[in-house]
């Protein structure tokens, strides 16, 4: 999945995402996430996406050019979770991931305006020219406190976000539970 740059101020894609993925930097693309384990990249991505529509919100008028390139980080940080949720056998994170993907359907109108299109899948893909020409307000429209796509998928962010934590810990205990019964049986 190819990263879009819409550099401005020398602040590219890639220096949002790892922004926003924090000290989970190394999952934000690229092969890492290929080798990594479902649920570690689903708690990731749940909480990168807290952090992209935290920062749009928060991005000044002053700070235009910045809010097209977060819009646009944040449109690989929704892909990476559609993409490390859609195999995890957990009923409420594929709950929360359809409704999500629901949402974001129904927005597709306002997501077009500032040029994100959904696709079929449920995707999103950018249309970096037309994105860069959206104004402020078009883009605080969609992800300004006041949006009710922004105040419902931070709903369900939060509550995927915990859904995946509990999923993590799960999928954490058993593989120490496993490593304790070879090590016991090893001694018997």
């Amino acid at each position: 999945m190819a990263t879009i740059n819409i550099a401005a101020n020398g602040k590219g894609t890639d220096f949002y995402l790892r922004n926003f993925y924090g000290q989970t930097r190394e999952y934000r693309k690229g092969t890492t996430r290929n080798g990594a384990e479902k649920h570690t990249l689903a708690l990731a991505d749940t909480q990168a996406l807290k952090k992209a529509l935290r920062e749009i919100e928060n991005t000044s008028k002053e700070k235009e050019e910045d809010a097209a390139i977060e819009v646009s980080a944040f449109i690989q940080t929704y892909n990476n979770l559609m993409e490390s949720t859609e195999d995890i056998d957990d009923p409420e994170i594929k709950s929360l991931r359809k409704k999500i993907k629901s949402l974001t359907k129904k927005a597709a109108a306002d997501l077009d305006n500032i040029g994100v299109t959904v696709s079929e899948k449920g995707d999103l893909k950018v249309r970096t020219n037309r994105l860069k020409e959206s104004s402020y307000e078009s883009l605080m429209k969609v992800f300004g406190d006041e949006s009710t796509y922004k105040k419902k998928i931070t709903s369900y962010q939060k509550r995927l976000n915990h859904a995946a934590e509990t999923y993590s810990n799960k999928a954490l205990n058993q593989k120490n539970l496993l490593k304790a019964s070879k090590s016991f049986d090893a001694y018997a």
